[in-house]
């Protein structure tokens, strides 16, 4: 397919765009820095540039001129990453699509097949799935559960993922407490100790996965995401009716970084075609403004 350079100083942007464009087969490589920018698109040859406005201390435009002056006969396809109110800038021929934050996959995949001149329908039934899950899987195709009457009215959909913006876990334990652990197959996965979290709930929760930068019998280590994200697969795959809660989704962020960690999100909410509810709490003062209106666009904001 198409060979894509993505110029972003967002990683978390970077990842998810590779992740979408690889699964449709495009060879995808990223630049996190004008300059980065300029020699990728010189040993590249990429046939089109995914280009956001903001590069911290740089405004991504002048990639455009900066590539010009060096190659007055470089012929570029350009999609343009913006903000939703950021102005598109004029005489830029080389832009040929913009993309809004925040964005969906088939806003992406429409942009990406517009540019290129390809058939938004040659993908078929698949890319229509991720519509349907999204990044984040805001929601599936809800399959005929029977929901007990407090999850019903609480508005708490199961199959979606939560996201619940608090200082310190409060709001995402009365969360929990709305899901009745007769019809439901709970998971909390804690930094605290695995007896406080039970008396809470009164010892009604059945499976805790507790987190830990020094890791101890009964423990795993918060920094391999990677041997996290095959237990909780497991969890989901086992249970009839799954519920996955993360009560501090920042003491993650902390041990592998912020990126890390939305990336992590993305993931374990996609690791299982299986129905499945998450929910995630996250102090916002650690998110920045582009990181919390993705979470915001793909997750369902829970409060309570």
């Amino acid at each position: 397919m198409a060979k894509i350079l993505i110029v972003d100083d967002n990683v978390s942007i970077q990842e998810i765009l590779t992740e979408i464009l690889g699964e449709e087969k495009h060879e995808v490589d990223v630049a996190s820095s004008l300059n980065d920018a300029m020699n990728k698109t010189e040993s590249m040859k990429p046939d089109l540039v995914f280009l956001d406005t903001n590069m911290g201390n740089e405004m991504g435009i002048h990639l455009l001129s900066r590539l010009n002056d060096a190659d007055p006969e470089l012929e570029l396809k350009v999609i343009l990453v913006k903000g939703l109110n950021e102005q598109m800038p004029k005489d830029k021929p080389a832009i040929v699509a913009v993309l809004n934050k925040p964005f969906t996959t088939e806003d992406v995949l429409k942009a990406t097949d517009y540019s290129l001149g390809l058939d938004s329908g040659s993908r078929g039934s698949d890319s229509k799935k991720k519509e349907k899950t999204g990044l984040f899987r805001k929601h599936k195709e809800l399959e005929q559960y029977d929901v007990p009457e407090n999850v019903a009215l609480s508005g708490i959909r199961f199959g979606w993922s939560y996201v619940i913006f608090e200082p310190t876990p409060n709001i995402v334990y009365q969360f929990v407490s709305k899901f009745n652990p007769d019809a439901y197959d709970i998971l909390i996965v804690t930094s605290s100790r695995p007896k406080a979290v039970r008396v809470r709930f009164r010892y009604q929760i059945p499976e805790i996965i507790m987190l830990s930068t020094n890791p101890k019998a009964g423990s795993m280590n918060v920094r391999e995401l990677g041997a996290l994200m095959v237990r909780i697969k497991s969890f989901i795959e086992e249970h009839e009716k799954p519920v996955v809660v993360f009560d501090n989704i920042t003491d993650i962020a902390e041990a592998n970084g912020l990126s890390s960690a939305i990336t992590f999100m993305n993931q374990v909410t996609n690791c299982s075609t299986k129905l499945t509810c998450f929910a995630f709490s996250v102090n916002p003062e650690v998110l920045t403004d582009k990181d919390r209106n993705l979470l915001i666009k793909k997750m369902e904001v829970y409060r309570n």
